[in-house]
Formats: structure tokens, C-alpha cells, sequence
């Protein structure tokens, strides 16, 4: 799942600056309102024309105005000329230089961002809008490293097994990730929720998402899957975010694998709900067809999802399969320790051949 851009905490703040004088343009006024209730595309037809004005102030308002729109439908570049405009008429506007700070963290550009609100603040200590991006930055990392380390025992046998992952957000809109595997041996398994299959001693996947924060995103995936005794497997997937409302985000995808033996294709269709304070439940549906086997294996999940504070993560979940039944109960963690680093733990039990996976590990984040 994906967040809300890191620029629209400092949205709201950024108008009230702006607009702080007592009296302005009621075609101002009607423009703000219209932007802090989400009719965006209304907010930027009024602020457009209100930039024509003649009168400065108006002008300078219905710019940041616009600018703040751009940036709350992640049209970062957009954004970007605005405040480069006002730059260029006055260096110092310390709203346009927070904005364009904002523009900066939001592309992951954490020192230049930093650079930009510090300026704002030598010559307003208590500019309240760059204290906040300040405060910001120290939780926005291009990169992230997992390290960790599983163990599983069912009724087939037991493996001791580790994994590398390497993620890189590239900018506002890029991310690519990748993931290295090693498992001591071959051993059946049922793979949460569908999926039979030998988890593979070596596998290596590789991920690229395209995504416009708080809209939608797209990720494509590959995965090269190497066995002991068994032939190689080859996975492509698709898989897609849709943030209906600001409160329900629509998901899906297709997953292909090939392979003697190991073709099969997977769906999946999932539904989160924001409950509030930061809890999401979700709701996902599962169908596999063996093509192999010409077998059919269907699954349901529900998950509880607690995001936050920072970078700290709960997840409750539980799922059940037909052909065979099964299943499956578990939990996941994100556990922040200091800034640049967290705990990862997963618990998972299923009842399918008794099976029982402990899966701990370290996260670093860094610039």
C-alpha cells in the first residue's frame, strides 16, 4: 500500500500563512475553501484566474495557491515552476522557499530540502512551516536495507534460511526494489494464501513501482526461482493501488509462472478500509489455477494494519484456502529503534502439515 505524498501535512499550514492577512479577495477565500475540501481542479480554475490580477498581493496568493494544489495532486514539476516564478520576483518569499523545500523532500532530496527550510529560518527563526519540514526530513530515506534470518518446521522437515532486500525510491513516482534468498533445503510447503510449492534453496526478484501518491500506483515484478532437485521456476506479475476515496484504496493483480511443472497463474483482488488513528482493515481475495495440475485453489485473507508512528508498522492477519483447507494466522512488525533503524519480526502458523515460521531481522535506512 502506498501513502499520502509527504507534502500534504504542510499543505494546510502553507494556505494559513498565506492567508493570515484580515482581509482578502472573496474569490481567494472561495479558492481556499475549495482546496482544504479536496475539490482541487474548482480551487485551480479560481486561483488561475485570480493570477492575472494586477494587485501583487493577489497575485502572489493565487500563485501559492496554485502551487499548493499542484503539490496535493503530486504534480511535482508543476509545483516546481510556480515557486521558481515567485522565487525569481522576490529570493526571499519564505512561502514560496518552504514550498519549494517541500517539492524537494517529496523527491527524496532530503539535503537540499533541509538546505531550503534552514534558509527560511535564518531569517525567521519561528517560521512554524519550516520547523515542521525540519522535523519531517529526519523520517524521509532514499534507501532501505533488510537483513533476516527464518526458520521453519512442519511436518515435511525443517530449513534455516536468510534474505537480503535492497529498496530504493528513485524519486516522488519511482521505486525498485530487489530481494536475494537462500534456504538450507527444498521443503514443502503451502505459501501464504495459495500456492503450493517447494520453497526454492536460491531465488532472486527484482520490482519496479510507478506510483502518483495518494492516486494510484503500479508495480511489475519478476522472480528467477532455482530448486535442488526440481526444475526452474520463472514468475511475472502486475499488481496495481486504487485510492477510491480517501478512505478506501482498491488493489489487484496477475502473477504468472513458468516452468515444467510450475505453471500456474494467480489472481488476486483486495479491498483496505480506513478505520482511523492510523488502523486499516483489509480485505483480499485469492484464485490459483495449476496449469500443470489443472487444479484450482481458492483463498480468503482479512488483515488488521496499523501504520505509524514513523516508520513502525503492525500487521494481524488470517486467511483461509480450499483444495486443500487450510489456514494460515500471522503477524508482522515494524519496530523503529532510533532514526535510521527497525526491528522486522513475522510469526506465521498453518494449519496445513503443522507448519510453523519464525522469520526475524534488522532494517537500515539511510541517504
Amino acid at each position: 500500500m502506498f501513502l499520502k505524498p509527504l507534502l500534504a501535512g504542510s499543505i494546510a499550514l502553507a494556505a494559513a500563512s498565506v492567508f493570515a492577512a484580515p482581509a482578502q479577495q472573496p474569490a481567494l477565500e472561495r479558492a481556499q475553501n475549495l482546496e482544504h475540501s479536496g475539490q482541487f481542479e474548482l480551487a485551480r480554475e479560481i486561483y488561475s484566474e485570480s493570477a492575472a490580477s494586477s494587485n501583487p498581493g493577489d497575485k502572489r496568493a493565487a500563485l501559492l495557491g496554485l502551487a499548493r494544489v499542484a503539490r496535493a495532486q503530486s504534480q511535482l514539476s508543476q509545483a516546481r515552476g510556480i515557486y521558481a516564478q515567485i522565487l525569481a520576483e522576490d529570493p526571499a518569499d519564505p512561502e514560496a522557499k518552504n514550498g519549494m523545500a517541500w517539492v524537494l523532500l517529496a523527491d527524496y532530496d532530503v539535503a537540499q530540502a533541509r538546505q531550503g527550510f534552514g534558509q527560511t529560518l535564518e531569517a525567521h527563526p519561528h517560521n512554524a512551516e519550516a520547523l515542521a519540514g525540519l522535523a519531517q526530513s529526519d523520517n524521509v530515506f532514499r534507501y532501505q536495507l533488510d537483513a533476516k534470518g527464518s526458520y521453519l518446521r512442519n511436518d515435511v522437515g525443517k530449513l534455516w534460511g536468510g534474505s537480503l532486500g535492497f529498496s530504493t525510491t528513485i524519486d516522488a513516482r519511482q521505486v525498485l526494489d530487489v530481494d536475494l534468498r537462500r534456504n538450507s533445503v527444498d521443503v514443502g510447503l503451502l505459501d501464504q494464501p495459495t500456492d503450493s510449492r517447494l520453497l526454492p534453496s536460491t531465488s532472486v526478484a527484482v520490482g519496479y513501482r510507478w506510483q502518483v501518491p495518494s492516486y494510484y500506483s503500479i508495480r511489475l515484478s519478476a522472480e528467477h526461482i532455482e530448486r535442488d532437485d526440481t526444475a526452474t521456476q520463472r514468475r511475472l506479475g502486475v499488481e496495481g493501488e486504487y485510492q477510491i476515496t480517501e478512505g478506501l484504496l482498491l488493489s489487484g493483480g496477475l502473477r504468472q509462472s513458468f516452468g515444467s511443472g510450475w505453471r500456474s497463474q494467480l489472481r488476486h483482488l483486495g479491498l483496505g478500509i480506513g478505520l482511523g488513528a492510523g488502523w486499516q482493515a483489509v480485505v483480499r481475495l485469492y484464485s490459483e489455477h495449476n496449469i500443470d495440475q489443472d487444479s484450482h485453489r481458492r483463498a480468503l485473507a482479512l488483515e488488521a494494519v496499523r501504520q505509524g508512528p514513523g516508520h513502525m508498522l503492525w500487521v494481524l492477519g488470517t486467511s483461509h484456502g480450499t483444495s486443500p483447507n487450510a489456514t494460515d494466522v500471522y503477524g508482522r512488525a515494524v519496530l523503529p529503534v532510533g532514526q535510521q533503524g527497525a526491528i522486522l519480526a513475522t510469526i506465521r502458523h498453518l494449519s496445513l502439515n503443522r507448519e510453523t515460521q519464525v522469520e526475524l531481522g534488522w532494517r537500515k535506512y539511510w541517504n
